[in-house]
């Protein structure tokens, strides 16, 4: 499968892609930075949220950001980006990474109470506060598979759900609408890498008991995390909480 695919829907995917929505400022004109970032294919098109544009990439898979030609095309394009373009306090990062067909059935629903349950956490990652990324009101996990029951589509892992911290969509896609603002291509891959163990650790039968710390494995994501500073700082206590699915909220 290509790299950055343009012909085919997410439900006919076999291996693991993400897409990335930044919210941006623009410097200049719009059509300087769509010239820049257009020319190995990853910009899928450009619209505007977040009190500024929006640049949405085509699917891209997470193999191909271990490979040579991924990883480089990634950092040009997010080069362009920040040559262009600066952060709005008003905007947003959203990835979205694919839920296959065979992954496991309780995948959806792992993700989704384990970000309610790890919610201040995963603020600490994404570095902000926001109602645009709401912890999720079901209080067990049980709780969310019957929630996400009654919103999946009959045909397909598609779901009528959107706005929390993080949930599948109607793309059959998880989409993680935490992250701040950013143009910053290092930023972008520790997060995707991230998101790619969450889905990881949750595509089984249960993550009970499972450690916040388990998500930050890998280069890029523990590097990241170990540099954060003031209220994003990771704490003993924040690496070492458990999950817990009958308290999703408890403190």
């Amino acid at each position: 499968m290509k790299a950055f695919p343009k012909d085919v829907t997410v439900q006919t995917m076999t291996t693991r892609h993400i897409g990335v929505e930044n919210e941006l400022g623009v410097n200049g004109m719009i059509e300087a930075v769509q010239a820049e970032i257009s020319k190995r294919g990853l910009l899928q098109d450009i619209g505007f949220d977040g009190g500024g544009r929006e640049f949405r990439t085509n699917p891209i898979s997470i193999r191909s950001l271990k490979q040579v030609r991924g990883f480089k095309y990634m950092t040009e394009y997010y080069v362009g980006l920040k040559n262009n373009t600066r952060v709005l306090t008003s905007g947003g990062t959203h990835i979205h990474i694919s839920i296959l067909n065979s992954d496991h059935p309780n995948m959806e629903a792992n993700a989704t109470a384990m970000a309610a349950a790890f919610y201040e956490q995963f603020q600490k990652i994404a570095g902000r506060q926001t109602d645009w990324a709401w912890q999720t009101r079901q209080r067990t996990i049980a709780e969310v598979k019957e929630y996400l029951a009654n919103r999946k589509s009959k045909e397909g892992r598609v779901y009528h759900t959107k706005g929390s911290m993080l949930n599948p969509t109607r793309h059959q896609t998880l989409e993680f609408r935490g992250p701040k603002g950013s143009n910053d291509g290092e930023e972008i891959l520790a997060w995707i890498e991230f998101l790619d163990n969450v889905v990881k650790a949750c595509n089984r039968e249960s993550i009970e008991g499972m450690t916040f710390k388990r998500l930050l494995r890998g280069k890029r994501i523990s590097a990241y995390a170990s540099s954060l500073k003031g209220w994003r700082e990771l704490t003993k206590a924040d690496l070492d909480k458990k999950f817990k699915g009958a308290a999703l909220h408890a403190r």
